[in-house]
């Protein structure tokens, strides 16, 4: 599973749209649908907001 499918995954169970996503991670809703697509990576800064965002590590 890539870093793509992984966030959308986690989104889904959590029942979060892509915006209530963007909002608690303090990115854009451009972004979550990009890093969803796999048209664009998230850099660690990101990763690290999406992380704290599901309540789960980067590792």
């Amino acid at each position: 599973m890539d870093i793509s499918e992984r966030i959308k995954n986690l989104r889904v169970n959590l029942k979060m749209t892509q915006t209530q996503l963007a909002k608690n991670a303090g990115l854009t809703s451009a972004a979550i649908s990009q890093f969803e697509a796999g048209t664009r990576k998230p850099s660690f800064d990101a990763l690290s907001k999406l992380a704290n965002a599901f309540n789960v590590s980067t590792d």
